[in-house]
């Protein structure tokens, strides 16, 4: 079972991506960073408060504070399709008790860990991944899985590049240094996973939980932008595509190859792929995706 930590800038389809990791067989969440990203360190962090206390119990991970900024200190929030509060407004009517400060998370600087094996799972732009890598001693990431990257398709940012490619392409072209194993799991495979707007809606006519209704709205707002954007009447769940692989790696496809990154200029965050069989890349292409649509089809929460 990997022990997952996941660091997230908590957008809607982060939140998700959350939930699935804390209901899929096999996987354990050790910790959560967050970043800048889909929307600023600061509310990504409320966002992870938030979804600790309504996940229950059971989520009993730690949440700490990453780096605000990217590495040229770039801004790249996404608002216009997660909303001003990076949740599609579901955060208004949530209680007052699932408000915790994020003044009281720790940064990354403040942590100190025992050596323990652990997949960094990056649902975000790669900010704080060579801080975290650094953090758990190289030795100890048996592999990092981003949900990054356009190879293929075009992008979802600009026609070149995806958005968490985009958001700090220095960062990621340093994670691609370390040596660690990397498998990347871009947008030419998130796209074949449509999360259909009647699938939320039969989550909605279920009995109510404050999670739930939590997804339910927010996917309802990300929906109406994929509605303007993609012309589709649901959405792609990017980040728990990332979860699946990174907890069931056997079920995807990869192909293996080191892998270039743009870091500025127009095509900034682009994306290339040279294929090569001794390269610690991979990037999954597609896999068996049957078990993915059966297990959001069918997801209690």
């Amino acid at each position: 079972m990997p022990r997952l930590h996941i660091d997230t800038d908590m957008g809607v389809d982060d939140a998700l991506a959350l939930v699935v990791a804390e209901h899929l067989d096999g996987a354990s969440i050790a910790a959560l960073s967050t970043v800048a990203g889909n929307v600023s360190l600061r509310r990504a962090t409320q966002n992870a408060l938030i979804l600790r206390h309504v996940l229950g119990a059971e989520a009993r991970f730690p949440v700490w504070s990453g780096i605000s900024e990217a590495v040229d200190e770039t801004p790249s929030f996404a608002r216009a399709f997660h909303g001003e509060d990076g949740l599609g407004g579901a955060t208004a009517a949530l209680p007052p008790e699932t408000r915790e400060s994020a003044d009281a998370v720790p940064s990354l600087h403040q942590i100190e860990l025992a050596p323990a094996p652990v997949t960094i799972l990056g649902i975000g732009p790669a900010t704080n991944i060579p801080a975290l890598v650094e953090l758990y001693g190289k030795a100890n990431v048996a592999r990092i899985v981003l949900m990054s990257g356009a190879f293929y398709d075009v992008g979802n940012i600009t026609p070149a590049a995806e958005f968490n490619a985009h958001g700090d392409p220095a960062a990621l072209a340093r994670v691609l240094g370390l040596g660690v194993p990397v498998t990347f799991v871009p947008i030419d495979l998130t796209r074949k996973i449509l999360l259909p707007r009647a699938l939320v809606d039969q989550w909605q006519r279920k009995a109510g939980s404050v999670v739930r209704d939590l997804l339910v709205t927010a996917h309802r707002c990300y929906m109406d932008s994929y509605r303007r954007w993609e012309c589709i009447d649901g959405c792609f769940p990017h980040d728990s595509i990332a979860v699946f692989a990174a907890v069931h790696p056997d079920r995807f496809v990869e192909v293996r190859g080191r892998v270039e990154v743009v870091t500025d200029g127009p095509e900034r965050g682009r994306t290339r792929l040279i294929p090569d069989d001794s390269s610690h890349i991979g990037v999954a292409m597609g896999g068996r995706l049957k078990f993915v649509r059966e297990f959001l089809d069918s997801m209690e929460f």
